[in-house]
């Protein structure tokens, strides 16, 4: 178990059983969106759905290296490093130009222990995995589609051929290795109905070129209402859209963690794909005052009220359920509040 997940076991653990100092001055894990564009059309994925972010007027772009730069350095105001900057959100950070110029700057700055990327790879050079890695990358979760290049096709509506992926991951391990850099190569495909010899192509084609490698389920989003991204296979793990609401389970994300979108507003929730739940924006505020701020203390207080509806997002969002999965903080809900209220009114702090 690395320090991150020390520090979430001991965060949860003190929650749930009422114990100790809850408060958190630095949020655990940080989003940063160098992108919201993307290549790929993916079916489960809102970005793949352009009808949806027309109709929520979800705008679209790259984040200028400047406006980076200012986040990176509003980190620097808490206490400690964060554990995770995700230079991650709802699009391929790949096609921002600017992005190895944004890995450097992260680690140069040391405001987190490990910044990680998400990435289809389709985009991952030969080249490009070396700029990443003398970056200082340390982490990079691989989402594979499929194992197949008509499947790809199904799953991502463009053509895409698998022996390209193949290549390129294989580069970036090896490369890993040649520069023996401590990059810790993961590698995802999310389970979009494969049958079982496929799932064993999958770990076939991969596991020798990883240091992790799993098949996920297909997650729920927030914006049910709109598009069921599970395609009806949330229920299997007790969620869906019908009955979100009516549990009220308290999300931990708003209590841990924030997102920062490609053009520097800042929400609650990395799920928040419609940007509905804006909490600040960096481009006028620090990101420590957003982190102390009323809204954001605002959005936790409904939450731990059971008044999620509020929140367009948080009303039908599937994505909870998943996370309730491992912990859940309806027991604490009452002492979460508390420390909140106290926080808030004496020593401007946040949990």
């Amino acid at each position: 178990m690395n320090l991150s997940q020390e520090r979430y076991k001991l965060y949860y653990y003190n929650v749930l059983h009422e114990i100790g100092d809850i408060t958190l001055k630095t949020p655990l894990t940080v989003h940063i969106d160098p992108s919201n564009k993307c290549n790929f059309l993916c079916k489960y994925c809102p970005t793949g759905h352009p009808d949806l972010l027309n109709r929520v007027c979800r705008p679209c772009g790259f984040m200028k290296f400047s406006l980076f730069k200012k986040t990176i350095d509003d980190l620097k105001l808490f206490s400690e490093p964060i554990q995770r900057l995700h230079l991650y959100n709802d699009g391929e950070p790949l096609l921002n130009p600017d992005f190895f110029r944004m890995v450097k700057y992260a680690k140069d700055s040391d405001v987190a222990q490990s910044v990680e990327t998400t990435t289809n790879a389709h985009l991952l050079s030969e080249d490009m995995s070396e700029e990443l890695i003398k970056a200082g990358l340390n982490r990079i979760r691989i989402s594979v589609k499929h194992v197949t290049t008509e499947g790809y096709f199904r799953t991502v509506g463009k053509n895409v051929e698998i022996e390209n992926i193949i290549k390129n991951v294989r580069s970036l391990y090896n490369k890993a290795k040649e520069l023996t850099c401590r990059l810790f190569i993961n590698i995802t495909i999310v389970d979009t109905g494969l049958s079982e010899e496929e799932k064993a192509r999958f770990f076939s084609l991969f596991e020798d070129l990883s240091d992790g490698i799993r098949i996920d389920t297909m997650e729920g989003w927030s914006r049910n209402d709109l598009f069921d991204f599970s395609f009806g296979t949330s229920h299997l793990s007790g969620t869906s859209p019908s009955t979100t609401a009516k549990q009220g389970t308290v999300c931990p994300l708003p209590f841990n963690s924030f997102s920062v979108k490609f053009d520097g507003t800042v929400s609650a929730c990395f799920v928040d794909w419609s940007h509905c739940n804006i909490i600040g924006d960096v481009r006028s505020e620090n990101l420590i005052d957003i982190w102390n701020g009323e809204r954001l203390h605002t959005f936790r207080i409904s939450q731990l009220e059971n008044r999620k509806y509020a929140s367009v997002a948080c009303a039908t969002c599937d994505y909870v359920n998943g996370l309730q999965r491992m912990i859940n903080l309806d027991a604490a809900r009452e002492h979460l509040k508390d420390i909140n209220n106290y926080n808030q009114t004496n020593i401007g702090g946040s949990i």
